[in-house]
């Protein structure tokens, strides 16, 4: 809520204070923020916008709130990203990073919240991320329908976002299958197949494998935290990894911590298994 809000609704200063002191935050003047708020990254966010109108989530925010891939785990310490209309002041606001020149027609609603669209997004963010991340986040953005040539770019976007674009790959289902992938095509082991489905006799397919070589029966699979914290699916996955092992298939499995720790062993890893299955 903001402060004239509270002093409207009957809420005396020295009760502001008591608030204050009591834990509620105030990321933005003007602007307090209860404790401990369910969600950190949407408070924040409503509490720039309160006290900047007329203002879009543009950027790292943005891109956040169309739950693109690619951007660090957020934390409380960053700042919203806003873009305000052209002709603003162009001073700098306590608890956002504000940018300038809001075209409307580059805005969308998402979350409740008015922001840039995925395109504008991605283009903006070409180039601020390393490659990686931009595929990661270029990855996300083709299973939302985004294409290339969607909104005009700068020289040095359309370079980035096109280098990016050339490894991305919109079948990807997480950025842990994006980072995995990429490393075993640098390391010149493209998969040949991906989300490939493994049929039984019966023709009802019981598996779908993030990466697989089917003419020699290997399949390679990113395990995500998310998968390993839902027990059912955990049981599940173990079934349909004995069905696979039955039906003659290899099955390596590489975490997170596999692919951004030891890059190195999961590739030793993957070929071995392809030399060994071409023996």
């Amino acid at each position: 809520m903001t402060t004239a809000q509270a002093l409207a609704a009957g809420v005396t200063k020295a009760q502001l204070r008591t608030l204050a002191a009591r834990g509620w935050s105030r990321p933005a003047r003007g602007v307090l923020i209860e404790p401990e708020p369910a969600d950190g990254f949407r408070a924040r966010l409503r509490a720039a916008l309160l006290v900047c109108s007329g203002a879009a989530a543009c950027g790292i925010t943005a891109a956040r709130l169309h739950e693109l891939w690619g951007l660090p785990i957020w934390r409380m310490e960053e700042l919203p990203h806003l873009i305000v209309p052209a002709g603003r002041s162009r001073a700098q606001r306590r608890g956002m990073r504000l940018y300038f020149g809001l075209d409307p027609a580059d805005l969308v609603r998402r979350r409740s919240f008015p922001c840039h669209s995925i395109a504008r997004t991605v283009a903006d963010l070409s180039c601020v991320l390393l490659l990686d991340q931009l595929v990661c986040l270029i990855d996300s953005a083709l299973r939302k329908g985004w294409g290339l040539g969607d909104v005009p770019l700068l020289p040095r976007q359309l370079v980035r976002i096109r280098e990016a674009h050339a490894l991305a790959d919109a079948r990807s289902e997480s950025p842990l299958e994006t980072l995995l992938r990429l490393l075993l095509v640098r390391a010149g082991l493209v998969p040949k197949e991906l989300q490939f489905r493994v049929f039984r006799s019966d023709g009802v397919c019981f598996a779908r494998l993030d990466m697989a070589w089917p003419s020699i029966r290997l399949a390679v699979e990113a395990d995500g935290r998310e998968h390993h914290d839902d027990l059912k699916a955990l049981y599940g996955d173990r079934v349909r990894q004995n069905q696979l092992v039955l039906a003659g298939w290899t099955v390596l499995r590489f975490t997170w911590f596999d692919v951004t720790q030891r890059p190195f062993w999961v590739v030793a890893q993957v070929r071995q298994a392809l030399l060994s299955a071409s023996v």
